[in-house]
């Protein structure tokens, strides 16, 4: 098996920005089931359907730069669970 990094902050699921591990995760779910194929396309959806959001648990709207900056910093391990 590789050799995991310790567990620091990706591991911890400390936010990025505004975006939790979590909130992340359902982003990304959001997407997954809404066959979205960009960040642009997300922020677009997820912004279509904000009075929604809060059903959720995502607080404030979601930023495609945020979403970027969670995807490139986070351990992607973290979400194998739920794949």
């Amino acid at each position: 098996m590789e050799d995991l990094p310790s567990p620091g902050g990706a591991l911890r699921g400390e936010p990025r920005r505004a975006l939790s591990c979590a909130g992340q995760c359902r982003v990304l779910a959001f997407a997954q089931l809404t066959g979205r194929e960009s960040l642009l396309d997300i922020e677009a959806g997820l912004s279509a359907q904000s009075a929604k959001l809060y059903h959720m648990a995502i607080r404030s709207p979601v930023r495609h730069s945020t979403l970027a900056d969670a995807n490139e910093r986070r351990y992607w391990r973290i979400h194998v669970e739920f794949a």
